[in-house]
């Protein structure tokens, strides 16, 4: 089946990731703040961080069958809405038991989200005939970024947790609602269970919407291909944690960085990362997600080097900078390819579990080797990681848009 993806669709589904970030944003700046708050020490604090992987996981482990049934779009359209709030509730519960309670329907919301929303995105693309992964990444990047810093001005102004997070919810929740009813659609008279059918989900025969036609059905869900997607979405999670969770560390303790220049070398990562996804979707069309990912994923790889590397502090930012820059869209040309894969967007849910695994793992391995090796050497162990993914995936230079293909699949807003 074809499901008719307009403009305003189009805006919908970039929406989700951009509600996911600014949700997912507010709880990490106020972290720290409920922790204190609900009075848990490091060690019932870090397992709080355990049942969040957890139940975010399981949870999208556990949306398959539904997914299935309905389709990831109508999954988005509840998660979209539950996960603003549940973050609100975050800054409302009293005492500790409440606490966890709350963590675990954050949780399972984000997780939810997060599965149903890159799907809908794979889905979209498949119909449209062009790249828009990218941007839709973009979009999560920026959530996070301004809500990251609302989040930042609200702790300087004094304002109380449940009032910032209520008020952020208040933001938030109107952005999805608007989202969810404009999710790209069904044809009137086919049903629910067609969505996630392979075989319909096809285009029809001669056509590919600007795709090469590929492998699709329940036989390409766990395939060889699939695998390597898997496998090179850990990785990309495991480089990003790198930066994210060990850079500013690894700049502070080891290089002698002060506390600002060290911090530095996160925002620099996320900064590059952000400009990289708004203009990576054109960067696909002109050269192909084959070629974009090759270079992307050396220059990505040459960065933590250098910032792994470097002996000067500020070169080392600049390093963390290239690695935001060049692996900017990586990660979507994963999830683009789990939609050449198999169209229904199944194995786009499925990727989602693995780039999950890598979030939580990536950081605690990098440490595990940093213990041993020294954490000089266990970030740049990294890179050569990232360059190796280049040689995994995609296969072979099938993404490039036809120049026909822009507007497959899209009926006029």
């Amino acid at each position: 089946m074809t499901p008719t993806v307009t403009p305003t669709a189009h805006r919908a589904t970039t929406a989700l990731f951009l509600v996911s970030g600014l949700s997912f944003g507010g709880f990490v700046v106020r972290s720290a703040a409920l922790k204190v708050e609900h009075g848990l020490d490091d060690r019932a604090y870090g397992l709080t961080s355990v049942l969040f992987g957890a139940v975010a996981i399981a949870t999208m482990q556990a949306l398959g069958p539904l997914l299935r049934r309905v389709g990831p779009e109508a999954v988005a359209r509840v998660a979209v809405v539950a996960l603003p709030l549940a973050v609100a509730l975050l800054g409302a519960v009293p005492g500790t038991a409440g606490y966890v309670a709350a963590i675990a329907v954050v949780a399972a919301a984000n997780g939810a989200l997060d599965v149903a929303m890159n799907a809908t995105a794979v889905r979209a693309e498949q119909r449209i005939g062009r790249p828009i992964l990218s941007g839709c990444h973009a979009a999560w990047s920026i959530g996070i970024t301004v809500a990251t810093l609302a989040g930042t001005a609200s702790l300087a102004a004094s304002v109380p947790t449940a009032a910032h997070l209520a008020a952020a919810a208040c933001v938030a929740v109107p952005v999805a609602l608007a989202a969810g009813t404009r999710l790209p659609r069904a044809v009137d008279g086919e049903g629910p269970q067609a969505i996630t059918s392979p075989k319909d989900d096809a285009p029809p025969s001669g056509s590919t919407h600007g795709r090469p036609a590929g492998p699709v059905g329940s036989r390409s869900a766990w395939s060889p291909a699939f695998a390597r997607v898997a496998v090179v979405g850990v990785v990309l999670m495991v480089a990003e944690g790198a930066a994210l969770a060990w850079g500013a560390v690894l700049l502070h303790e080891q290089r002698g960085a002060t506390l600002a220049v060290a911090a530095a070398a996160t925002t620099a990562f996320t900064a590059a990362q952000t400009l990289g996804r708004l203009v990576g979707d054109r960067l696909r069309a002109a050269w192909g997600d084959a070629r974009l990912f090759r270079r992307g994923a050396v220059v990505g790889a040459c960065g933590l080097a250098l910032g792994a590397l470097a002996p000067d502090p500020v070169a080392a930012v600049a390093g963390f900078a290239l690695l935001g820059l060049g692996g900017a869209t990586l990660v979507p040309i994963a999830y683009a390819e789990t939609g050449r894969l198999d169209p229904s967007g199944r194995s786009a849910a499925r990727l989602s579990v693995f780039v999950y695994a890598g979030v939580l793992a990536g950081p605690a391995a990098i440490g595990l080797v940093a213990a041993g090796a020294g954490l000089t050497a266990a970030v740049a162990l990294v890179a050569p990681l990232l360059a190796a993914s280049a040689l995994v995936l995609p296969g072979s230079d099938t993404s490039r848009a036809h120049p026909a293909a822009t507007t497959a699949g899209r009926a006029p807003s």
